[in-house]
């Protein structure tokens, strides 16, 4: 490394760095790793080179999305964005879109994440994971129709997996304080198979509603068999 940079050679330096942050992580040591992806960040903005430096960008915006470091990750995601945009690279500015719609999510900035998912929907494609948390944006923003067509969006791509995509229905329904769609969906659920109404008593997804005497009371009845 000393090398590298005594001859001026940032691009070696910046491969190295790259090695040593994977080392790294493979050794388990997610600080170092992240230190050494900082590093690359430096070196590549220091030789121009986009690619390096959207490599090293990504790698902190998802490591700061994981950590809850919602504000930083913003930033990162910003700027993930524009050397994605320069680089007329669209799966990895739709890649950032996703990351920013994220990071807006967690803020409370829901306005914001819905366009910005949307955006990430026209550039990459619909996937389940993308549209259950746009759906969710617009539970929040009160667009409980669209929500409920965003998950049966999902629920088509699912195939066969009709499970996930009715228990989504009823968490939003839940999200939405309407305890009685959230009810519904769930004894629709309970056509296909038994649910564990322990879990739902201590799911965070169904906390609007934990006082809501029709829920209560669906928690509180005998299944049946």
């Amino acid at each position: 490394m000393k090398e590298a940079l005594a001859a001026n050679d940032r691009g070696l330096a910046l491969a190295a760095e790259e090695a040593v942050a994977i080392f790294a992580a493979d050794a388990g040591s997610e600080d170092e790793s992240l230190r050494a992806i900082e590093r690359c960040v430096e070196h590549a903005t220091a030789i121009g080179d986009l690619s390096g430096l959207a490599r090293a960008l990504a790698l902190l915006t998802y490591s700061a999305l994981d950590r809850g470091e919602l504000a930083k990750a913003e930033d990162l995601a910003h700027e993930l964005l524009g050397a994605e945009s320069r680089l007329g690279n669209i799966s990895g500015e739709a890649g950032a879109l996703r990351a920013l719609g994220r990071s807006f999510f967690g803020l409370g900035r829901f306005a914001e994440a819905e366009g910005l998912l949307a955006r990430y929907v026209q550039l990459a494609g619909p996937d389940p994971d993308t549209l259950a948390l746009l759906a969710v944006v617009q539970t929040n923003l009160g667009q409980r129709v669209d929500a409920l067509r965003t998950v049966r969006e999902a629920g088509a791509l699912l195939g066969g997996e009709g499970w996930r995509e009715g228990e989504l229905e009823a968490q939003l329904s839940a999200r939405a304080g309407d305890a009685a769609g959230c009810v519904a969906a769930l004894r629709r659920l309970e056509e296909k198979g038994s649910i564990d109404r322990s879990r739902l008593r201590s799911d965070p997804a169904y906390l609007p509603i934990a006082t809501d005497p029709v829920w209560v009371a669906y928690l509180n009845e005998k299944p049946k068999t």
